[in-house]
């Protein structure tokens, strides 16, 4: 009985040594406020259609079924009151394309939230297959306010990564 009972005063030690706040990390709620400044990430996957020769619908109706690796990096500047700006360079099946990102995000007092309505615009002098795209994500921030989860949430597309405070 002793045995048991050392054991679990160890065990809930361990556990509230896991669950005490730690110096630095911010604890929810979170607000807008905590993605104020400059963010690098990077994310991979796969781009699963492309739109048809109409441009873009809804819901990738009518779209073509394709499997074209993709990867992603760039910046994410964030004002702290969800406005969104960033550079973005992406290879997707080869092609290469750079040019900026604006957008709005939304954050929950969970630590979740969304990138919403993020536009790409490519540079001056991009190949022409390079075009304006729109693309949203839902984000977590783990580890305080240091670490952002994020995962692609169009139609178009199966994506994650991740992006860390500078």
């Amino acid at each position: 009985m002793k045995k048991l009972f050392f054991t679990f005063a160890v065990f809930q030690f361990g556990l509230s040594l896991l669950l005490a706040p730690r110096s630095g990390w911010a604890q929810p709620p979170y607000s807008t406020a905590d993605f104020l400044g400059t963010w690098g990430f990077g994310v991979s996957g796969t781009v699963v259609f492309t739109p048809p020769p109409t441009g873009p619908t809804p819901g990738c109706v009518g779209w073509t079924a394709v499997s074209l690796p993709i990867a992603i990096e760039g910046t994410l500047v964030g004002d702290g009151k969800g406005g969104l700006t960033g550079t973005q360079t992406f290879n997707a099946n080869g092609l290469v394309c750079s040019g900026t990102l604006r957008g709005t995000y939304t954050l929950n007092v969970d630590g979740t939230g969304a990138l919403n309505n993020v536009t790409f615009t490519p540079n001056s002098g991009s190949p022409p297959q390079c075009t304006t795209t729109l693309g949203n994500s839902s984000l977590t921030f783990s580890s305080g306010v240091s670490h952002i989860d994020l995962t692609g949430t169009d139609c178009f597309q199966v994506t994650s990564g991740s992006a860390t405070k500078q």
